[in-house]
């Protein structure tokens, strides 16, 4: 049994792992909003404070738990996760109370957080060589064909089962993870001193890098308060009706890194596949908020081809610019630096689309993406970008 694990590409239990975890809480991430509203009475405000504070744990945890990762096992660090993800998600059933579910919802977000930083950070340390494209491109399609089927599945089991059962359910899977966990491979430790860190940031296209991740991230501020509400309300689709409409974008997320992953070496496709990646997400942004449905989901699922393109460029960045060694510090940086964003966007996109009406928010980020792309051009032809590693 043990030769046969040692055949398996060194992506594949962290793999599965990240589409397990997508797969079951996938209600969670854009359904829950609907369940703050509609059975807990949460106000607009209210929403988007505990999605931003999910993203400020994120921000809060990002760099120690990535420096954990350059010092620990992954392994130790993803159990003592998963039993905290089972404590949070059985939390979230049982309280109603707002404060009381602020506290369990922060325990939640801490886990997760915790937990997919260390299997990104698993991922980017056992893919370094000829074979990085694919071992990152395979691990971006094993967690969005879990996070499309949960989507689907979701919608048909949360029109027919009690939101609090379900969120119990994900209390007690969050469990199998801890086997799982024991299977992930074992990676060298180094001894990094902060200072070590700092040199690799101080790289120019780091600082690069960290800045157009920031300002493309704010559109998940949008995406994570207002993007159920404005299926359910303004588009007026059934639970159902939103896990296709949802599932539609993650499918064609997994085809796009699938065949983009055959392109991303070659000399000066790094530019190429982050300007159309930026130009097809903020396009489709403005887009998805059309009428009718099915020109609305078009759009939506462009929109997964320009985020499958600037998903893949970053995490190829991360490989092409920092140290094996260092990559859990550096990674749980970034990490940071996508969590900020989020808050930010999530703060402001909470607040715009209670007021304006929950469309809005995708148009404001739609735009801010379409002005990143002349920043990014500029900053391409001054050789800023993270094309091939030396």
């Amino acid at each position: 049994m043990s030769n046969s694990t040692k055949r398996l590409p060194s992506y594949i239990y962290p793999s599965l792992m990240f589409a397990l975890l997508l797969m079951v809480t996938a209600p969670i991430g854009y359904f829950l909003t609907i369940f703050f509203k509609e059975n807990l009475g949460f106000s607009g405000s209210q929403i988007g404070f505990l999605y931003s504070l999910g993203a400020f744990t994120g921000v809060l945890c990002s760099i120690p738990a990535g420096l954990l990762n350059d010092r620990l096992k992954s392994r130790t660090i993803l159990i003592i996760s998963a039993l905290l993800m089972a404590a949070g998600y059985g939390g979230m059933a049982f309280f109603t109370a707002y404060l009381p579910y602020v506290a369990v919802y922060f325990i939640m977000s801490l886990a997760v957080a915790t937990f997919k930083l260390s299997l990104d950070v698993a991922v980017l340390k056992g893919n370094n060589g000829p074979q990085t494209a694919e071992g990152i491109a395979g691990y971006h399609a094993f967690r969005y064909v879990g996070q499309a089927i949960g989507t689907f599945l979701s919608g048909y089991l949360l029109a027919i089962i009690n939101f609090k059962y379900f969120l119990l359910a994900v209390a007690a899977l969050s469990l199998i993870f801890i086997p799982m966990s024991l299977k992930l491979p074992n990676l060298t430790l180094d001894k990094v001193t902060l200072s070590d860190y700092a040199k690799e940031l101080k790289n120019p296209k780091a600082i690069f890098m960290a800045i157009w991740v920031f300002i493309f991230t704010l559109h998940w501020g949008a995406e994570y308060t207002c993007y159920g509400l404005f299926l359910h309300h303004t588009l007026a689709l059934t639970y159902r009706e939103m896990g296709l409409y949802m599932g539609v974008e993650l499918i064609v997320l997994t085809i796009t890194v699938l065949i983009a992953m055959k392109y991303v070496d070659r000399p000066g496709m790094t530019g190429k596949f982050i300007i159309l990646g930026l130009f097809l997400s903020g396009a489709s942004l403005i887009g998805m908020t059309f009428t009718p449905i099915w020109l609305s989901l078009s759009f939506r699922a462009i929109h997964g081809v320009g985020d499958g393109l600037v998903f893949l460029v970053l995490f190829m960045g991360l490989v092409r610019l920092f140290e094996p060694e260092r990559l859990g510090g550096v990674t749980g940086f970034f990490n940071f630096v996508q969590m900020g964003g989020t808050i930010v966007g999530s703060i402001i996109s909470g607040y715009i689309g209670e007021r304006f009406g929950w469309g809005v928010p995708f148009w404001s980020s739609g735009i801010l993406c379409l002005i990143l792309i002349v920043f990014v051009f500029i900053c391409g032809r001054k050789g800023l970008l993270a094309e091939q590693k030396a």
